[in-house]
C-alpha cells in the first residue's frame, strides 16, 4: 500500500525557487495567504492523507467539515500528530525552502516523513524557460502558422534593448520564476523608460534572465490540468476555466462536469482544435516531465485574436505550473463534492478591511444555505477555509442545480462577479 501524503499549502513556490535558498522566507502577504488558506488541501487530498495546519481555528473547522464529508483528509497540527508507518511530504509546490521546512518538522515532531530531495532539474523544469521549450516543441506538432511566436529570454539589459530596437507595439516582460499575475510588466514600445529598465535589470540580477513577448489581444483564459506519474506517462485530468482580476491575479474557477466546461469553451473554438492541442501538449509534457517529476501539472493557455476581425487562436503554453493548482483543486471539487446536474463557481478573493470577509461569509450563509444529498452538494454556499474577523483571504464555492437558463456561462459569470 503506498504511503499517505503529508500535505502542506505553500503558495508562492515559484518565487522561492527563483531565490533558491533553503532558509528563504516569503513575503508577508504570501505567508498570510498560506496561513489563512492552510485548509485548502483538505479539498483535494484523499481520505488517508494528512493536511498540516497550525491554527486552532483550522482544527475546529476541519472537525466540522469531516462530520459533513467523512472522506476528507485528516488535519494534523502541533497539537494533533499522526504516526503512520510513513508519510510522503507533498507540498502545494516543490521548492528548496519548503522541503527544508518538512525536514525540520520531521525532526521536531518525530514524524515518519519521507522528504523529496531538491535537484537543479526541478528548478529548470519550474522555469518559464521550460515553457518556452515546450512551446517550441509544439511548433513541430501543431500548424506553426496558428501558434504565437516564442518569447525571448534576455540575460542582460543590452540584449533586451537590442531585441526591442525598432519594434512597435505593446510588450510583456516576465520574471522566469513567478505566478498568479506576479512578476509581470507590460509597456508600449514608446514607454520603455528608465523605471521599466530598472525593473528588468533587477529581475535579471535576481533570477538570471527576463523574458519578453508581444502583449496579445487576449479573449479568454483557460488551462489544462495533467498528472505526471514519474515513469514516463502524463495523463490529462481536465479543463480548467478560470477568471483573473485586472492585475492578473487568480480569482476563481467554474465548477461542473468536463462536458459542461467544454460546452462553455466551444462558444469560442472547435472541439477538434481543443483535442489536437490537448494531445500535443500531453506529448510534449511527457517528454519534458514524464520521468523527471511526479505530481500535478497545470498548463495555462488563452484564446487570442492575432488581428482585427481575424479568427481566434489558441496560445497552447503560456506557462507550466509544476505544482498543484487552483484549477486542479476545482476539478477535484467538481468530481468528488458536487452532486450530478449541478454547476457552480470556486472563488478566491482578498479583503483588506478586518471583518469584511466575515460579513460577506455570514451573508452568503444566510442567502445560500448549504444543501447536501448524501455527501454531495446539491446547492448553496460552502467556505473552504475558516472565516473569522481577521480573515483577508476568502475561499468558497457556490453551487446551484443546472437548468436551461442558468447553464449559460454569461449568467454564472455575472452572478459570480457580484461576490468577488
Amino acid at each position: 500500500m503506498p504511503p499517505a501524503s503529508f500535505i502542506y499549502f505553500n503558495p508562492g513556490n515559484e518565487e522561492a525557487i527563483g531565490i533558491s535558498r533553503r532558509n528563504y522566507t516569503p513575503a508577508f502577504s504570501v505567508r498570510r495567504m498560506g496561513m489563512e488558506l492552510a485548509c485548502l488541501p483538505l479539498w483535494y487530498g484523499n481520505s488517508e492523507d494528512v493536511v498540516w495546519a497550525e491554527s486552532p481555528a483550522d482544527e475546529t473547522y476541519a472537525e466540522r467539515m469531516r462530520e459533513l464529508f467523512p472522506h476528507l483528509p485528516r488535519l494534523a497540527s502541533p497539537r494533533r500528530l499522526f504516526s503512520e508507518p510513513r508519510f510522503v511530504a507533498a507540498p502545494w509546490g516543490l521548492a528548496p525552502n519548503v522541503l527544508a521546512q518538512f525536514e525540520r518538522m520531521a525532526k521536531q515532531y518525530r514524524l515518519p516523513l519521507e522528504v523529496p530531495v531538491w535537484t537543479e532539474t526541478y528548478r529548470r523544469l519550474a522555469s518559464r524557460e521550460t515553457a518556452r521549450q515546450a512551446l517550441a516543441s509544439l511548433h513541430a506538432l501543431l500548424p506553426p502558422e496558428e501558434l504565437p511566436s516564442l518569447p525571448f529570454f534576455a540575460t542582460s539589459l543590452d540584449a533586451l534593448n537590442h531585441w526591442l530596437d525598432g519594434k512597435q507595439g505593446t510588450f510583456l516582460l516576465k520574471a522566469p520564476f513567478s505566478s498568479s499575475g506576479r512578476g509581470l510588466l507590460s509597456f508600449p514600445a514608446t514607454g520603455w523608460d528608465e523605471k521599466k529598465q530598472q525593473w528588468a535589470a533587477a529581475v535579471i540580477r535576481k533570477q538570471g534572465a527576463v523574458s519578453i513577448e508581444p502583449l496579445y489581444d487576449k479573449v479568454k483564459d483557460f488551462a489544462m490540468e495533467f498528472y505526471s506519474d514519474g515513469k514516463g506517462q502524463v495523463a490529462y485530468r481536465g479543463l480548467s476555466l478560470f477568471q483573473t482580476v485586472r492585475t492578473g491575479a487568480y480569482s476563481g474557477n467554474l465548477l461542473g462536469t468536463e462536458a459542461y466546461r467544454l460546452q462553455q469553451l466551444e462558444a469560442y473554438i472547435s472541439l477538434p482544435a481543443f483535442e489536437r492541442t490537448k494531445e500535443a501538449v500531453c506529448q510534449v509534457l511527457a517528454s519534458l516531465y514524464g520521468t523527471a517529476y511526479q505530481g500535478p501539472l497545470g498548463v495555462d493557455m488563452f484564446l487570442y485574436r492575432p488581428a482585427a476581425a481575424a479568427p481566434l487562436r489558441i496560445h497552447p503554453c503560456v506557462e507550466i505550473n509544476m505544482r498543484q493548482t487552483m484549477g486542479g483543486l476545482a476539478l477535484h471539487l467538481s468530481e468528488h463534492y458536487l452532486a450530478p446536474a449541478t454547476q457552480g463557481v470556486f472563488s478566491l478573493s482578498f479583503h483588506k478591511e478586518p471583518g469584511e470577509a466575515l460579513a460577506r461569509h455570514r451573508e452568503m450563509c444566510q442567502r445560500h444555505p448549504l444543501q447536501l444529498q448524501g455527501q454531495r452538494i446539491t446547492q448553496g454556499y460552502l467556505n473552504l477555509c475558516p472565516v473569522h474577523a481577521e480573515t483577508g483571504y476568502w475561499a468558497y464555492i457556490l453551487v446551484k442545480m443546472q437548468d436551461a437558463q442558468e447553464a449559460k456561462r454569461e449568467d454564472w459569470i455575472r452572478k459570480w462577479k457580484e461576490y468577488l
